[in-house]
């Protein structure tokens, strides 16, 4: 009797399994998590045999820029399924029916309904280039001998080119990025060289130091570093009888901008996008409290976080030479003596000392720690070259009525501009917050496409 017992239970097993094999594939939904922000999912629902449930399951958020998150699958039967992802506290319970899955999605204290329909997610970015190209490409590898590192990289030709036309070498913000300062779906650099290259001007887009198809490491790289790459850009064009070189930088990549063209083997000319004139200190610290209020924290508590962040950088700039190991134990020592004397027990507080116990490591890193105490008014009064700035009002990552005023102090000959509407990626947006860019269609606003190769023609 017990064999007999057994043999059906693995049979129910395997129909239940066979039943539920309509729903592999791959599912995506759009998630409201407010009025104004929603985020894509993409589900990935794999057959296993050996898994448990009989499925490996996986999660995309393409508006976060994370894939293949792994999720447990809980329970796949019939016409349900339940996966979680505890390190998130996600869970999402649905229901198959149709070619569709209907469900709910929770995340901490949020239980927000979410439909899945077939297939993977592709966020229409109408500017991406397309062939046919007018115009030609080669890849490239440029060598930074002193650092022994190659830089992948594509160079692109109008057809009419020749000794005179200028060059622009393309310089990505924070964080490791390829050649097209690819985020979110949206291809910054693809869009400009493709651009430029329409209006008679060659271009040089390189994959960062120790990402896609350049070597180095990136985690030991500092700006400097990366500053030191642009430079072997510009110097290889110039030895290969290239004639006027500029550099064009977004973001962290307008610093390095600014940097190179107040050096000895200065670009041509430059252009930024969004490029910080304060300390990486102030910069993060007006990010921080841009977050804070976004999450309507009260003023009075708002204030004594961004006071003991504050002090966080502070201790850094005061300990710069130390070594990373011994900075970080420094940062502890001080994160400590600060949570003695702010001792409040609400949730806020509790959050607040659990996520910032893993500063320590983070901050001490070489990038964030040279970052944190580097001050481009120390070199951008020694930009001799010309120099277009564009700034989006509505950028809350670099902010322009912090960062334009300095700007024009500084380097009074620079022609600085402010596009009415605009975030940090130069997109037309309603609020300029991060959870925008993804929804947003548009890669770079036509209006600063325009203004760059005309400014770039004038120097002709």
């Amino acid at each position: 009797m017990k064999r007999i017992l057994s043999l059906l239970a693995a049979a129910a097993c395997m129909s239940a399994i066979t039943y539920a094999s309509d729903i592999f594939g791959s599912w995506n939904g759009k998630l409201q998590v407010t009025p104004q922000v929603a985020l894509n999912l993409v589900f990935h629902i794999e057959e296993d045999n050996l898994a448990p449930h009989g499925a490996v399951v996986t999660m995309d958020s393409p508006d976060q820029g994370a894939k293949g998150i792994p999720l447990q699958l809980e329970m796949m039967r019939n016409d349900s399924i339940v996966v979680e992802a505890p390190q998130l506290q996600m869970k999402y319970a649905g229901r198959y029916h149709q070619d569709r899955i209907s469900g709910t999605f929770t995340q901490g204290p949020l239980a927000i309904p979410l439909e899945l329909s077939r297939g993977t997610f592709t966020p229409a970015r109408p500017q991406t280039p397309k062939p046919p190209f007018p115009y030609k490409t080669k890849e490239v590898v440029i060598d930074n001998l002193q650092a022994g590192v190659k830089l992948a990289g594509t160079l692109t030709l109008p057809d009419n080119f020749d000794p005179s036309t200028p060059v622009v070498v393309m310089v990505t913000g924070s964080g490791s990025q390829n050649r097209d300062e690819e985020i979110l779906g949206h291809r910054p650099f693809a869009v400009i060289a493709d651009r430029l290259a329409r209006a008679g001007i060659a271009s040089l887009r390189y994959d960062d130091r120790g990402f896609a198809g350049s070597t180095g490491n990136a985690a030991t790289a500092t700006t400097r570093d990366l500053a030191d790459d642009a430079e072997a850009a510009v110097q290889s064009l110039r030895a290969q009888g290239y004639g006027k070189v500029g550099l064009l930088g977004h973001s962290e990549g307008g610093m390095i901008a600014f940097m190179l063209a107040a050096g000895k083997n200065a670009p041509d000319f430059i252009v930024t996008l969004g490029a910080p004139s304060q300390t990486g200190a102030k910069i993060l610290l007006d990010q921080n409290d841009n977050h804070f209020r976004k999450q309507n924290i009260p003023e009075s508590e708002r204030c004594r976080i961004l006071e003991i962040i504050s002090g966080i950088y502070g201790c850094i700039d005061n300990n710069r030479d130390m070594p990373q190991k011994e900075l970080e134990t420094a940062l502890a020592a001080y994160i400590d003596e600060c949570r003695e004397h702010n001792t409040g027990n609400s949730p806020l507080w509790q959050q607040f000392w659990n996520d910032i116990k893993q500063l320590p490591a983070s901050l001490s890193q070489p990038w964030m720690r040279y970052f944190i105490t580097s001050d481009p008014a120390e070199y951008i009064p020694e930009c001799r070259v010309p120099a277009l700035v564009l700034y989006g009002a509505k950028d809350t990552q670099v902010k322009p009525e912090l960062n334009m005023p300095a700007i024009k102090q500084l380097l009074p000959r620079a022609d600085v501009r402010c596009y009415p509407g605009l975030n940090h990626l130069m997109q037309p947006c309603k609020t300029g917050q991060f959870e925008e860019y993804s929804n947003i269609e548009t890669t770079i606003d036509e209006n600063v496409l325009r203004d760059i190769t005309s400014y770039i023609n004038t120097l002709k």
